[in-house]
């Protein structure tokens, strides 16, 4: 039988050790079962391995006195108080204990794992004594996880440490088994086993930082859009447990895969699945490519998680009387994102400061928009899910499209004959006499116009304001002196200006209106003096409505403008008689 080398597995923790009373000292472990009581493998009579307590005269093999409880006292006759150790005790095989190698151990070692094989066997004296060690060794061999050292003389080669400290996470999730040999070893007092342990290793590889193994997948959609999926593993690794060691490394190996990639991404899903000893952590991610600005700087904004902006754009063309009229544009925004809590869960922030302003910039630079309302603003803030659905409608025009929005011109003839039918009691209820009388012609001609713009004098308007003006249309003149200002209406007819409240007379008036009504013999006729003929006017009226559209801060100023002018049609006089029909 080989005693060249020693084997401890185990790492139940001391919590404090009292001072030698006589040839014995306990020792207080910590609660690992948390049932106030120590692992049933620990028994009277055994030897065991105490070591890494901070007093060297604590550590050593020793014969287990007593176990009651968490108090393990064992036969050390040098024991000083420790009232906070970090000593450990485990399980011995060979040195001073009564577990004896056989033959060579064996190890083998690849990147994920390591094994340990040896036998060894157990003697004893007595019955009694040989059953408890038996079942001392079947339960310390089945405990997972444990602290695996090989020790020749002084130095332990190797060790295989699970904890979360400096020089620790060498080795994890330790799986022992021990097999009883049934040879020539069996005997009432003694017995040969063998014991296997499979340790998994940490990812120590330089440039892995715990990482184990991982795969890339890059997919495209329709879109050749791409999505990217980084699965793998990481491990623990020396203070770290695998979560920590995830968290503090992936971050800089998935931007280096992204970047090698090319593209700017969110990070649209990620599952991360610890091991209960957080000693191996299994993650999968997933990063979609941003091809369009979140937020207006640059593609990706923190707070905002799989943006998506959905711009609808509705042109209506209703066939106006002029065909120079742009009716307003509607613009529909749908936006709706995930928000990632790590960075904000103000979603009414988000959307008011910097959602909102940034589709307003979207629709002028996107569509030429210079006039802009926002008649309808719908928000939905999902605030379990940590996510924003929100909706504009917005009505818009540029500049560039002219004022006249729309436009609407009826012209209205109404004639009556001049006919005067008088009865006759000739037993016809129906018989009359028709005399000629004078007859009517009335036309009225109907516009409305509604313009960009504020309109009137001396001042502008807002920044959706436009000038009141336009072809055939209302100019607003302001005129006075001495700092007082009047509004005048002017009618625009043709090359001619006719104030609203003026009045012309004789062929002049004649003349301006035959010509803003098309009819230039007329016109002509009228200028050389030929007395007033053709269509007259009678009445021209203009009513002007301000009006503002969209919620407060973006509205559009418009002005309905309504004229109506009344004409009759007169012949110059002379000539004609009264005309009689039965």
């Amino acid at each position: 039988m080989s005693r060249e080398l020693t084997v401890t597995y185990g790492s139940v923790a001391v919590d404090s050790v009292a001072a030698a009373i006589g040839a014995n000292t306990a020792y207080t472990l910590e609660n690992t079962n948390a049932d106030g009581t120590s692992p049933d493998w620990i028994r009277a009579g055994i030897e065991i391995a105490i070591y890494d307590c901070t007093n060297p005269v604590n550590n050593g093999t020793f014969t287990v006195v007593s176990v009651i409880g968490l108090v393990l006292t064992v036969a050390n006759a040098a024991g000083v108080v420790e009232a906070g150790s970090p000593g450990l005790v485990a399980f011995i095989v060979a040195g001073a204990s009564n577990f004896h190698l056989h033959e060579k151990s064996k190890s083998n070692r690849t990147y994920k794992t390591a094994t340990v094989d040896f036998d060894f066997v157990v003697t004893t004296t007595t019955e009694a004594n040989f059953a408890a060690r038996v079942l001392a060794a079947e339960r310390a061999f089945r405990v997972p996880r444990q602290r695996i050292r090989i020790i020749q003389g002084a130095q332990t080669l190797p060790g295989y440490n699970p904890a979360n400290a400096a020089g620790g996470n060498t080795g994890f999730n330790a799986e022992p088994s021990i097999e009883k040999m049934g040879d020539e070893f069996d005997s009432g007092r003694s017995r040969r086993y063998h014991v296997r342990i499979e340790v998994q290793l940490p990812a120590d590889l330089p440039g892995q930082t715990g990482r184990q193994d991982s795969e890339v997948d890059l997919s495209y959609d329709a879109s050749r859009i791409k999505t990217v999926t980084i699965s793998g593993t990481y491990t623990a690794l020396g203070s770290n447990g695998a979560r920590a060691q995830y968290a503090a490394a992936s971050g800089t190996y998935f931007a280096a895969v992204k970047t090698a990639l090319g593209g700017t991404y969110d990070t649209v899903s990620e599952s991360v699945i610890s091991d209960d000893a957080d000693k191996i952590v299994r993650f999968k991610v997933s990063f979609l490519e941003i091809i369009y600005s979140q937020s207006g700087s640059g593609l990706d904004n923190a707070s905002i998680v799989k943006g998506v902006y959905n711009y609808r754009r509705q042109q209506v063309a209703p066939g106006d009387s002029d065909a120079g009229a742009r009716r307003l544009e509607t613009l529909e925004v749908d936006f709706n994102c995930s928000v990632d809590r790590n960075v904000t869960t103000d979603l009414n922030s988000l959307w008011n400061d910097t959602v909102k302003p940034y589709i307003k910039s979207q629709i002028t630079s996107l569509f030429g928009a210079t006039y802009i309302a926002l008649v309808d603003a719908r928000v939905l803030e999902n605030k379990d899910g940590n996510g924003i659905h929100g909706t504009l409608t917005i009505q818009a025009a540029a500049s560039d499209g002219g004022s006249l929005v729309q436009i609407t011109r009826t012209t209205e003839v109404y004639a009556r004959s001049g006919k005067l039918l008088v009865p006759v009691w000739n037993g016809n209820p129906y018989a009359r006499h028709v005399y000629d009388g004078p007859a009517d012609k009335i036309r009225t001609t109907t516009e409305t116009k509604w313009m960009l713009g504020a309109g009137g004098a001396g001042g502008g308007g807002g920044p959706n304001s436009a000038a009141g003006s336009g072809g055939g249309g209302v100019l607003l003149v302001g005129i006075g002196a001495g700092g007082a200002s009047h509004n005048v209406g002017v009618i625009n007819f043709g090359d001619f200006q006719v104030p609203l409240f003026g009045t012309l007379s004789g062929a002049s008036q004649s003349a301006l209106v035959q010509a803003a009504l098309g009819d230039p013999e007329k016109a002509a006729q009228a200028a050389a003096g030929g007395g007033e003929s053709g269509w007259i006017l009678m009445s021209d009226r203009t009513a002007i409505t301000p009006m503002v559209i969209g919620l407060g801060g973006d509205q559009i100023e418009l002005q309905v403008v309504t004229r109506e002018v009344i004409e009759a049609y007169v012949e110059s006089a002379g000539g004609g008689g009264v005309g009689e029909a039965t």
